[in-house]
């Protein structure tokens, strides 16, 4: 993001750092990133899609875990640190 940032003046630089934090652009991404690799959809497009309209309808705050269907395990058995 750095690289991308260091096109722009300072002003524009703080307004873009100022929209990303109002518009929770990073946890957005976050946790749909999180919720891909967790539940390992089938149809990756079709996930995303499904959890932007439930951002857009406004059911849910944005944190990392927003899109974990905690109610099932992950498919496959996530790797830790340990191996």
């Amino acid at each position: 993001m750095e690289a991308l940032l260091s096109q722009f003046t300072l002003e524009t630089k703080e307004e873009v750092k100022r929209y990303l934090a109002e518009k929770e652009i990073p946890q957005l991404f976050e946790s749909i990133a999180t919720g891909l690799l967790y539940n390992r959809p089938s149809d990756p497009a079709q996930f995303v899609q499904d959890c932007l309209a439930i951002v857009r309808r406004g059911d849910c705050d944005i944190r990392w875990n927003t899109f974990l269907d905690l109610l099932n395990p992950p498919k496959r058995p996530i790797v830790t640190r340990d191996g």
